[in-house]
């Protein structure tokens, strides 16, 4: 497909990695030169309800702007190819590369990464919209002169529809069974994340308490990954917000004496 010009616009320069069956490529704007994500959907995909609500998905956040975000900015649909949606190239790497198949991060820096997420949720939320699709790899680690990487979170929004139809593993239960994305689905997802930047594992359905994994950690820290895990949704946080002030707070029991 290298070369191959989808709607007269994007040019598909090279294919990219992808930890969730999504065709993904380094694509051109043709009539800017901007270097973009092109991600494809599956082929079978018809004009119809299913390109409907992809498009109404990709309109929903593409006028989002927040440093902590990148957005979906385009969708179509190529013939031959089916439906495709189009997003800012980011350079770096994703929180998958970073932590491999089983890497814990310093409690420093993990604290310092689920800051910046929960910062990019709040503005969804605070939107009415949820990403839905939380994971290693929609989390982008972007290279700064001089400093730690510049985090952002990846494709809000996507969840659900024909790119992304089913939930991943750090989906939220009531999400895994069907229901719709929501805000306080985010805030599982973000524990999952949490979870596995913190003890290298994923929590599963019935996770070991946090300090029984890392033997250490400040129970401000332990109490807000456990908080966010909690399998009723009613029963976690009740806003992005919120979580955000209380893991602050949390960071404060890291600094060092």
């Amino acid at each position: 497909m290298h070369g191959r010009v989808l709607d007269g616009r994007y040019r598909l320069d090279a294919p990219l990695p992808s930890d969730d069956g999504i065709r993904a490529f380094r694509a051109t704007h043709l009539p800017t030169g901007a270097t973009v994500v092109v991600k494809l959907g599956p082929a079978t995909v018809a004009p119809g309800a299913a390109m409907r609500s992809l498009d109404e998905a990709v309109r929903a956040v593409a006028g989002v702007e927040h440093p902590r975000l990148v957005v979906p900015r385009d969708v179509g649909r190529d013939a031959h190819l089916g439906p495709f949606v189009v997003s800012p190239h980011v350079e770096g790497e994703t929180l998958r590369d970073r932590l491999g198949p089983a890497q814990r991060l310093p409690p420093e820096t993990a604290v310092s990464i689920l800051l910046a997420l929960a910062e990019g949720l709040a503005e969804l939320h605070d939107r009415g919209l949820a990403h839905g699709d939380l994971r290693p790899s929609r989390v982008a680690l972007q290279p700064q002169m001089g400093g730690p990487s510049f985090v952002r979170l990846l494709d809000p929004g996507l969840a659900g529809t024909a790119l992304v139809p089913t939930p991943s593993a750090y989906a939220a239960p009531e999400q895994r069974a069907g229901g719709a994305p929501t805000p306080r689905a985010d805030l599982f997802a973000l524990g999952s994340l949490a979870y596995e930047m913190l003890a290298g594992r994923r929590p599963g359905r019935n996770p070991q308490p946090l300090d029984a994994l890392v033997p250490g950690l400040p129970a401000a820290l332990v109490e807000w990954v456990a908080a966010l895990l909690r399998p009723r949704p009613e029963a976690r946080p009740p806003s992005a917000a919120a979580a955000l002030v209380a893991l602050e707070r949390a960071r404060v029991a890291l600094a060092p004496a």
